[in-house]
């Protein structure tokens, strides 16, 4: 299977050797100029496991939407990145990977990553359109209720509560593909058992 990629946008560098200091500034079809997934629209979804669930094999991170530290609201803002969702699901791509933790600087404003592809996913769905697939991630660490609140993360526990925040901010009744962020070995006997927990509460047993 022969997919291309041809990305001539930055939402870095590139803007600010163009003297561009805000998001503003920046014309509006520039920042997805170029952008060509060639997956395809034809060509064949790949099956995340024995899911059923079909991907193309080509997926889209947003680990700096939402992170100010990145360019976030000052070189590019969510109008930019509905631009590059839209023209990355038009040329065939349907999958998305986003985290909790994503853009936890802009999670007051509703802006943090899981929020914005939450939107983009609501206005782009409908019966007629592809399905968009979304997978997000759970952070390990105890200290992670620093960036999206909550109590401190202290094993399986907290992994359901952590889901459900990351489907209220995804505005989603189910989640695609759930991983965890960097895990901690000590800890893998509590993360499957953490994982049973959320899928039977997921199908309402």
């Amino acid at each position: 299977m022969a997919f291309r990629v041809s990305v001539r946008f930055q939402l870095g560098g590139g803007i600010r050797a163009r003297g561009i200091k805000k998001a503003s500034e920046v014309p509006r079809a520039w920042p997805v100029r170029g952008f060509r997934c060639y997956a395809g629209p034809s060509e064949p979804k790949l099956s995340l496991g024995s899911s059923g669930v079909l991907v193309s094999p080509l997926g889209i991170g947003t680990r700096r939407w939402g992170d100010v530290q990145e360019g976030f609201g000052s070189f590019f803002d969510e109008e930019r990145l509905s631009l590059v969702f839209e023209a990355a699901v038009a040329s065939g791509c349907n999958f998305f990977d986003t985290d909790e933790i994503y853009g936890y600087q802009s999670l007051q404003k509703g802006q943090q990553a899981e929020q914005v592809l939450g939107r983009q996913k609501a206005l782009w769905s409908h019966p007629s359109r592809p399905e968009i697939v979304i997978g997000t991630k759970y952070c390990p660490l105890p200290w992670a209720n620093s960036f999206v609140g909550g109590p401190v993360r202290s094993g399986r526990a907290s992994m359901l509560p952590a889901l459900r925040a990351s489907m209220q901010r995804l505005s989603t009744e189910q989640v695609d593909l759930w991983q965890i962020q960097n895990p901690i070995e000590d800890f893998n006997e509590g993360f499957v058992a953490g994982r049973a927990s959320a899928r039977r509460s997921s199908r309402g047993s």
